[in-house]
């Protein structure tokens, strides 16, 4: 049973009983008289209620009168010109209606009297739906009698009540009025329009709509065919995404969205959803385009897409043929519910929504985002927003080679407007993505949808290498699956991506940078980011299904009620050589148990191979230094070489390395430690426990068989182990553990050089030019260029390991810029 109900102050029911008013036509006219064609003839025209003719000046007057008199006057050389367009339509009634016990409460013996009581509005109804669908609403002049012997409020509405104009609030005087209101302006003028009533207080006698009138002044739209259906039809278009078309709408029967456009090239592809607001299996979807410009959908070609019978929504890609006419010219889309119905682009339909937008079609494509032609060798160039952001128009280009020039500052973008890269699994990115060592700034998507990040799908070989992300705000509120970089990734390559003083919420299945990985991850990291949802949430992936991480860290404030890692909250394959800082909380679950937090994974059935965690960890049950807990599934559930220091805290099942798992079999936990003084926990299911001066001793992991020449390496004595892999300071040339006074004492070898002329301080020379004989020269130096160039010169050692700068390429010696990035790292700690 189809219903349909009025989303605002009342229910319409079988809208089939109204009966279809006769209409006048009317247009508001420049005129001006003469001798044959006087004011009083104009007058004595049956004009449109309350029009007379105003004097314009010049000798002009503007006056309403009947269409049909207007083309008679024009035919006789009358000089006249349109203003504007209008119909009048008065309320009817039929016996039909009269006799209907499904509406006869609204209406007394009086054609147009309706009597208002309490609780519900009533409503007098004036049905436009015989008048042509192309034509649009420009403003609405109404006039209305109401008898009142209460509180009374009356609105005018469109026929869903989905747009109210209120004309009356509380009125205690019978009224006799005329308003006018562009409230609807842009809708159609085909529907039924309410006049409703609600009287709050009728102790002294009935209030009624006595009569009632309304003069709709409209736009003639377009020259196609018409292509209505019922306003409140069950299904309709909720939503059309198309290049730089992204509109959602309501029901309306047929909505011209003409002012609304995008750019094709002929011969290129562009992807379109439609999404069903209500449908069901028995409904269909088509796209019509008037390629040649002949203002019909009947040449070949022009039926661009019919989908096959379903609710939805409706994905197709539009390829504009080679015999388009170049310009402007006009896409029909039409959801149909085929028990009624066939897919046509015109003519009446009962149950179904049309919306018209605009294509401009242009002769050849362009150059593509700022250069390239997409091949290995000559990548597409991505360096605005814009190219970011057109990657997603074109699926064809989802197996292509793009890089970027420069950083990308995406703040331009309104937080709902990215148009995320291969959204849909249908289609997924499977080309090739280089950062370049770039950075994307200021990416904010805040969205109530699923699947979300830069991309959405990654897989089946693709690569995305060395991207920064920075400053991203992520939020796709109640749904689920979500990573700043992607939502899945599937037999692909993520290597030496980050992301930076970031947040990303959602619900369930919320990474930092992955939501899902069946991939490989490899030198991937976190600085500094929030992630929150309510399961499954990691700080850099949600879940690692069937994929590996490797050589990756983190350093993220991560929150949920259940399965919660600083790194991942599930792990199923291999986790190696990485580490993660932070917070990890696992918030109250309500009616779950809160369970499964863990520094760097929540819950292990996998293999977690030579990883370490200094995560904070609080929550609920099963919550663990490195994991909440480990279960043995399949050939996992295995913690090897792996320790953590973090500050651990639960109720139950909390162990200071591992917690115990509610249900499940605990797996093994080979030679593996935590600090029971940082960790305030004596105990752990599975590792052993070590004071802070074991855990710092080499000899701990030596008699472990740790391999400290390869995978690990350690300051003795003064910090935990941590990676031969992993990033140092530049200057922290002795151990790894700073930037201090052993480092600097190297640095001060490496830049005296011997005995030479400018050695002129400390009591006539000590031997080397240093910050002395600096200082003594600046204090004497004139300006003379030659001797400052002749001082450096000798200053500077050439082919020393202390050559830091330039960043990433170094020159060759060791100079003063070298020292100013030693000196910025002084005494730091990378973590």
């Amino acid at each position: 049973m189809r219903i349909f109900l009025a989303i605002a102050i009342f229910v319409v029911c079988s809208s089939i009983l109204f009966a279809q008013q006769t209409y006048k036509e009317y247009v508001e006219v420049k005129l001006k008289p003469d001798s044959n064609f006087t004011i009083t003839d104009i007058n004595s025209l049956p004009l449109a209620p309350g029009s007379k003719a105003e004097n314009l000046g010049s000798g002009y007057v503007r006056v309403q009168i009947p269409k049909d008199s207007a083309e008679r006057f024009a035919e006789q050389g009358v000089s006249i010109e349109t203003i504007r367009n209008l119909v009048l339509i008065e309320p009817a009634i039929t016996s039909e209606i009269q006799s209907s016990s499904a509406i006869s409460y609204l209406y007394n013996d009086s054609a147009q009297r309706v009597y208002l009581d309490q609780p519900n509005w009533k409503f007098s109804y004036i049905d436009f739906s015989g008048f042509p669908y192309s034509y649009t609403v420009t403003g609405i002049e109404v006039h209305y009698q109401v008898v009142i012997n209460g509180i009374v409020s009356i609105a005018l509405t469109n026929q869903d009540a989905t747009t109210v104009h209120h004309l009356e609030t509380d009125a205690t005087w019978s009224v006799n009025k005329d308003a006018y209101t562009n409230t609807f302006n842009g809708q159609p003028v085909a529907q039924a329009w309410l006049l409703q009533g609600w009287d709050g207080f009728y102790m002294y006698g009935d209030s009624y709509i006595d009569y009632w009138w309304i003069k709709v002044y409209y736009d003639t739209g377009t020259n196609y065919c018409q292509s209505a259906s019922n306003s409140l039809a069950y299904e309709h278009i909720s939503n059309v995404t198309v290049g730089s078309i992204d509109n959602s709408s309501g029901s309306t029967g047929y909505a011209n969205y003409t002012n609304l456009s995008t750019s094709m090239n002929i011969g290129s592809s562009y992807p379109i959803t439609i999404e069903n607001g209500n449908g069901d299996q028995y409904d269909q979807c088509g796209i019509w385009i008037d390629w040649n410009h002949d203002l019909d959908f009947d040449d070949d070609g022009e039926a661009a897409y019919q989908s096959a019978l379903g609710a939805g929504p409706y994905t197709a890609n539009i390829v504009p043929p080679t015999n388009t006419i170049v310009g402007q010219t006009t896409m029909r889309i039409r959801i149909v519910y085929t028990g009624n119905n066939a897919l046509t682009p015109c003519d009446w339909i009962d149950f179904g929504e049309t919306e018209d937008y605009t294509i401009n079609v242009a002769d050849a494509p362009v150059q593509k985002y700022s250069g390239g032609t997409g091949a290995w060798d000559n990548p597409y160039l991505i360096s605005t927003p814009e190219d970011m952001n057109a990657i997603s128009v074109d699926s064809n280009d989802w197996d292509k080679f793009f890089e970027m020039t420069n950083d990308i500052d995406m703040s331009i973008f309104a937080p709902d407007k990215y148009k995320i890269i291969a959204p849909t699994y249908t289609k997924p990115f499977t080309g090739f993505f280089s950062g370049n060592g770039y950075a994307i700034k200021n990416f904010t998507y805040i969205k109530n949808t699923s699947n979300a990040g830069l991309f959405g799908f990654v897989e089946n070989g693709a690569f995305i290498t060395n991207l920064q992300i920075r400053d991203a705000n992520i939020d796709i509120g109640s749904k689920n699956n979500v990573g700043a970089l992607a939502s899945r990734v599937l037999d692909a390559n993520i290597t030496s991506c980050s992301i930076y003083n970031s947040s990303i919420k959602g619900n369930e299945y919320i990474g930092g940078l992955i939501a899902d990985n069946f991939g490989k991850l490899e030198y991937c990291s976190t600085a500094q980011i929030n992630v929150s949802g309510t399961r499954n949430v990691g700080g850099l992936v949600a879940t690692n299904q069937q994929g590996i991480i490797t050589k990756c860290w983190v350093d993220a404030n991560v929150a949920a009620d259940n399965y919660v890692g600083g790194m991942a909250s599930d792990n199923y394959n291999i986790v190696s050589e990485c580490f993660s800082t932070g917070k990890v909380l696992g918030r109250d679950g309500g009616s779950w148990a809160n369970k499964c937090a863990g520094g760097l994974i929540g819950k292990n059935s996998g293999r977690v191979v030579n990883c370490f965690s200094h995560s904070n960890v609080t929550g609920d049950s099963e919550v663990g230094g490195l994991c909440g807990s480990n279960v043995v599934y399949s050939s996992g559930g295995i913690i090897e070489n792996c320790f953590s220091t973090g500050r651990v805290s639960g109720s139950s099942n909390v162990g200071g390395l591992v917690g115990l798992p509610f249900s499940g079999t605990s797996g093994q936990t080979i030679n593996s430690f935590w600090d029971k003084e940082t960790s305030y926990q004596q105990g752990s299911f599975g590792g052993t426990d070590l004071t802070t001066a074991n855990m710092k001793s080499a000899s701990t992991y030596i008699n472990a068989h740790w391999d400290l020449a390869n995978v690990w390496r350690i300051c003795d004595c003064t910090d935990y182990p941590q990676f031969v892999w992993a990033p140092r300071l530049l200057g922290d040339v002795a151990c790894p553990d700073g930037v201090d006074f052993i480092d600097y004492s190297h640095f001060a070898k490496q830049w005296m050089t011997q005995t030479l002329s400018f050695d002129v301080e400390r009591y006539g020379g000590d031997g080397i030019v240093n910050f002395y004989d600096f200082a003594f020269f600046a204090q004497t130096w004139h300006g003379d260029y030659e001797q400052l160039y002749q001082f450096a010169s000798q200053w500077l050692n050439e082919g020393a390991y202390m050559d830091f700068a330039p960043m990433n390429y170094r020159d060759g010696i060791v100079d003063i810029y070298d020292l100013e990035i030693f000196a910025y790292n002084w005494l730091a700690k990378l973590y």
